[in-house]
C-alpha cells in the first residue's frame, strides 16, 4: 500500500534529520550544521555534515548523501515504504495510505499481534508462581519483569490464540508461519508452552517475537527462538540494542552471550549491552553497532566454547571496530550473572572492573594467529597462518596494523620483513632473502623530488587554514606518508595547532619562514570550488598510500595467470586504480596549467 504524497510531506517536516541521526551517531552542534562520525564508514575525525535546514545530509569521507528517507534506508537496509514507516513512528505521526491491496498492510499487522501476544504473557507470568518463584532466584527485579515485559507460556493458552484469530480474521497457517503455533498430526498447538518468555523486540521497540526457556528439561531444549518471518532475521537484530543506543553519552558496548546476561547488567545500571540471539555475531550485527559506539567490549563464559566465540568474533569486529576488549571474569566464575550475583558487583565497581581487567582483542588474536601462546611453535606455520589470515581482511590499511603490532608483540621479525612476506606471500619457506630486505628510503636526490615537495607543501598550507580540512585529511594520512620530511613536519604542526585555543599564535610562532609562505599565500586560494580541490587532492594522497596494493595485484595476477585462475575480479581493481591515478593527474594539469 502506498503512503500519500502529502503524508510523505508530513512525515520530513515532522522531525529533524539530525534528531534521526542521533538515534545512531553523537551529533555535535556547528554553527547552523551538525557533525558526527560518519555511520556508514569508519573514521576517528568526523566528517559527516547534517543540514536540518535543506534536510540533507553529507559525508566528506566517503560521499554518501541524500535525505531524511535515503539515510534510514541506507543504514536499516531496507526499502523507501519500511523507512518512512519507521520515521513516521518516532515523529508520532500518523500515516494515511493510497488505495491498495491488504498484503501491504501484514508488517502492522504482525507487529500487533506480537504485541498482544507480550501483554498476554506478561498477565500470566504474574499469576505463576514457579515461574515468579524462578526469576526471584535469579534475583530479577520487578522493574526488569516490567520494563522487558517477561512472561509465561503456559500449555492451556491455545483459547487465547483462537480469540486472536477471531480479532483479525487470521487462520491458523498465519499464526504457524510467525511461530506462534506447531503443527500436530491433527491440530494445532501452541509453539511456546511452559516457557519463561522473554519478548524480542526490532531497533524501534517494536515486538516481533519471543525466546523461551523451559523450567522443566521434560519440555525440550533450554531455550528456544521464534523461528524466522518476514520481521524478525536473527543475523540482523540484537537482544536489547533498542536501549542501548538510547545512551547517548556513551561510546562503549559490551556483546554478552544471553538474555540473562544482558538482564543482570542491566540490573545494575549498565544498559549498553546487548546478545545475540541464538546465533553466532555477524558482520552486520557488528556493523550497525559501530556506527553508533567506538569502543568494543566481548564478555563470553569462561569456557572452551566461551573463548572460540570470542576469537570468531574478534576476527569479524576487526573490520568495523579500532578498539576491541576482551573482559576476563575471576577464575572459579563462569558466566557474567554469577560474577554479579557471588561479588555483589554495582554500576560503579562493574565498571572500574573491566577497566581493569580488559585485555586487547587485536593483541589476542595476533597471538592466537601466531601461536604466541604456545610454549613451542613452528615459526613457518605461525607466519604463514599470520598472513593468509591478514589476506583474509581484505583490508591492506588495516593488515598495516596489524603487521605493526605483531612486530612489537612478537619480535621475531621487524615489521619491514613482516610487510615483505605480506607483499610477497612468500611464506613457506622465510629465509635470509626475506629478512635481508630493506626499506627504500626516500631520496632527496631523485629528480621528482622538488615537485613531489612542491605539491605536498602546497596541500598543507592549504588545508591548515581550515580546521575541518585538517580533521578529514588527518583520517587518510599520516605524517610518514609525505615523501618530503619538509612537508611531513609542516603536517605534524598543523594537527598539533589543532590543540590549542589560539592556533594562529602557535602557528606564528612555530611555522619556518617557507611553511608560512605555504599558509599565507596558499595556490589554491584562487580557485572558486574549494570543496572540490580539497577532495581531489586528498584523492591523490589516498591513490598513492594504494600503490603498494598496485604491486601487489600485479604479483597475484601473475600467480593467478600461472595456476589457470580466474583474474576478472583483480584486472577490475587494478583497472581502477589505474584509471582513477590517471584521472588525477589530468586534473593537476588544470590546476597547473594557468600558473
Amino acid at each position: 500500500m502506498r503512503i500519500t504524497k502529502e503524508s510523505i510531506e508530513k512525515i520530513r517536516s515532522s522531525i529533524n534529520l539530525s534528531d534521526v541521526v542521533s538515534m545512531y551517531v553523537k551529533v555535535q552542534k556547528v554553527g547552523s550544521r551538525f557533525r558526527a562520525l560518519c555511520p556508514f564508514h569508519n573514521e576517528k575525525t568526523p566528517s559527516f555534515y547534517i543540514d536540518d535546514n535543506k534536510g540533507l545530509f553529507h559525508c566528506f569521507g566517503c560521499k554518501a548523501a541524500g535525505d531524511i528517507f535515503s539515510f534510514v534506508m541506507k543504514i536499516e537496509n531496507c526499502d523507501f515504504y519500511e523507512a518512512a514507516l519507521k520515521i513516521a513512528n518516532l515523529a508520532n505521526v500518523s500515516v494515511e495510505y493510497e488505495k491498495g491491496s491488504f498484503d501491504d498492510e501484514k508488517p502492522d499487522l504482525i507487529k500487533n499481534i506480537f504485541s498482544e501476544v507480550t501483554l498476554f504473557y506478561n498477565q500470566n507470568l504474574k499469576r505463576n508462581k514457579s515461574a515468579l518463584s524462578y526469576l526471584q532466584n535469579r534475583k530479577i527485579k520487578d522493574f526488569i519483569i516490567e520494563k522487558y515485559k517477561l512472561g509465561w507460556a503456559s500449555k492451556s493458552d491455545l483459547p487465547f490464540f483462537d480469540n486472536l484469530k477471531k480479532k483479525y480474521k487470521l487462520d491458523n497457517e498465519i499464526l504457524f508461519q510467525l511461530g506462534l503455533l506447531k503443527k500436530g498430526d491433527n491440530s494445532f498447538y501452541p509453539f511456546f508452552y511452559e516457557r519463561l518468555i522473554i519478548p524480542i523486540q526490532n531497533h524501534y521497540l517494536e515486538y516481533v517475537a519471543f525466546g523461551g526457556r523451559t523450567l522443566n528439561e521434560e519440555y525440550g531444549p533450554k531455550y528456544l527462538n521464534s523461528p524466522e518471518h518476514q520481521l524478525f532475521k536473527k543475523g540482523n537484530l540484537l537482544f536489547n540494542f533498542a536501549y542501548a543506543r538510547m545512551e547517548k553519552e556513551n561510546n562503549k558496548i559490551i556483546i554478552v552471550e544471553g538474555y540473562f546476561d544482558v538482564l543482570s547488567l542491566v540490573q545494575i545500571g549498565i544498559n549498553y549491552v546487548v546478545a545475540p540471539l541464538g546465533t553466532a555475531l555477524t558482520s552486520y550485527h557488528l556493523q550497525i553497532l559501530s556506527r553508533k559506539f567506538s569502543q568494543l567490549y566481548l564478555l563470553f563464559d569462561m569456557d572452551e566454547a566461551g573463548r572460540k566465540a570470542t576469537l570468531s568474533s574478534i576476527e569479524i569486529a576487526i573490520k568495523f571496530f579500532s578498539e576491541i576488549y576482551v573482559i576476563n571474569l575471576p577464575k572459579g566464575i563462569k558466566d557474567i550473572d554469577q560474577f554479579i550475583k557471588e561479588k555483589n558487583v554495582e554500576k560503579e565497581s562493574f565498571e572500574k572492573y573491566i577497566t581493569e581487567n580488559s585485555i586487547s582483542g587485536i593483541d589476542l588474536i595476533i597471538t592466537n594467529k601466531l601461536y604466541l601462546d604456545k610454549e613451542k611453535r613452528d615459526i613457518n606455520k605461525a607466519y604463514k597462518n599470520f598472513i593468509y589470515f591478514l589476506h583474509s581482511l581484505n583490508d591492506n590499511i588495516l593488515s598495516s596494523t596489524l603487521i605493526k603490532r605483531a612486530a612489537y608483540l612478537d619480535g621475531t621479525f621487524s615489521e619491514d620483513q613482516i610487510v615483505n612476506m605480506y607483499s610477497s606471500r612468500k611464506i613457506n619457506d622465510i629465509n635470509d632473502k626475506i629478512l635481508e630486505k630493506s626499506k627504500v628510503e626516500k631520496n632527496p636526490q631523485d629528480k621528482n623530488y622538488g615537485e613531489i615537495k612542491k605539491l605536498e607543501m602546497e596541500f598543507v598550507g592549504f588545508i591548515i587554514n581550515n580546521e575541518d580540512f585538517i580533521n578529514i585529511t588527518r583520517q587518510y594520512i599520516k605524517p610518514d606518508s609525505f615523501i618530503s620530511s619538509e612537508a611531513s613536519d609542516f603536517y605534524k604542526k598543523a594537527l598539533t595547532s589543532l590543540n590549542y585555543k589560539d592556533r594562529n599564535m602557535f602557528l606564528r610562532n612555530e611555522l619556518t619562514e617557507e611553511e608560512a609562505n605555504y599558509m599565507y599565500n596558499p595556490s589554491i586560494k584562487d580557485y572558486k570550488d574549494i570543496q572540490s580541490v580539497f577532495e581531489d587532492y586528498l584523492s591523490f594522497f589516498k591513490l598513492r598510500e594504494l600503490e603498494k596494493e598496485l604491486e601487489i595485484i600485479n604479483k597475484e595476477i601473475k600467480k593467478a595467470e600461472l595456476n589457470k585462475f580466474n583474474t576478472s575480479e583483480l584486472l577490475e581493481k587494478k583497472q581502477f586504480l589505474i584509471s582513477s591515478i590517471q584521472r588525477l593527474k589530468e586534473f593537476r594539469k588544470k590546476i597547473y596549467k594557468n600558473e
